[in-house]
């Protein structure tokens, strides 16, 4: 099965985010038009990237990623409208018109996160952070601010949670985010 599932209901949108994935090489993909379908698929594998709209026509993203327990990674693709009403701190967002180069370096980038370099681990020192890696981790977290809508303490609150998942420092996670 894929690790990626589209799941709108229009399927003219769905085709379009399937060229631009097939484009970037990603060409094993899952199509839904519920979140039923979604719940379905995401529970044969261990995680799934769900690249959807705002709202399916049984549940809204939110409620996907919650009843998802954590099998599911959104990627929520919105309208200018929509853009207020998202505010959660572990759902990806990517606002309309779809840029090829924004999706497929947002899907890059939350396969590192979820699916690369785990079980990776390095001690820890307690010192105080050095200064360079202040730098990269504040890059970071204004590239997802930019990019994904979120706020500060969100985009931290997320690079920390990534790095405490894959057993990764703050600083290699923030890497991984800024190599996108």
């Amino acid at each position: 099965m894929a690790a990626i599932i589209l799941a709108f209901s229009s399927n003219r949108m769905c085709e379009q985010v399937m060229h631009l994935l097939h484009t970037g090489g990603y060409t094993d993909l899952a199509v839904c038009h519920s979140g039923a379908e979604v719940l379905r698929i995401a529970r044969t594998q261990d995680s799934s990237i769900v690249i959807s709209s705002y709202r399916l026509p049984d549940v809204t993203a939110h409620e996907l990623f919650e009843l998802g327990g954590g099998q599911i990674h959104p990627l929520v693709l919105l309208t200018p409208a929509q853009s207020d009403w998202m505010a959660y701190e572990d759902i990806f967002y990517l606002p309309s018109p779809i840029h090829r180069g924004d999706l497929l370096s947002s899907v890059k980038m939350m396969e590192s996160l979820f699916f690369g370099m785990r079980g990776r681990s390095e001690p820890q020192d307690g010192a105080k952070r050095p200064t360079d890696e202040k730098a990269l981790i504040n890059e970071a977290k204004e590239r997802l601010m930019a990019r994904h809508h979120m706020t500060e303490q969100a985009a931290h609150r997320f690079i920390q949670k990534r790095s405490m998942d894959n057993k990764m420092k703050m600083v290699d996670t923030a890497r991984l985010i800024l190599e996108e």
